[in-house]
């Protein structure tokens, strides 16, 4: 059975380790099928407001105006 790893910078850092380990076609098979399961990864994050991104510059000021 698969180990979960947590999907963070020491996340992958441990996967890229434990990879080094493996030689051969098991290695380059677990390579193909983390490539192919970075397709499946989706990011959502939920804001309280828009006010930093408005001021960072990541919407126009219209987009950020709302009450």
């Amino acid at each position: 059975m698969a180990k979960p790893v947590m999907l963070t910078a020491d996340g992958l850092k441990q996967l890229e380790e434990e990879l080094d380990y493996l030689k051969g076609e098991k290695r380059k098979e677990i390579a193909e099928k983390i490539t192919q399961e970075r397709e499946n990864i989706h990011f959502v994050a939920m804001l309280d407001t828009l006010e930093f991104l408005k001021r960072g510059g990541r919407i126009s000021k219209t987009a950020g105006f709302s009450k």
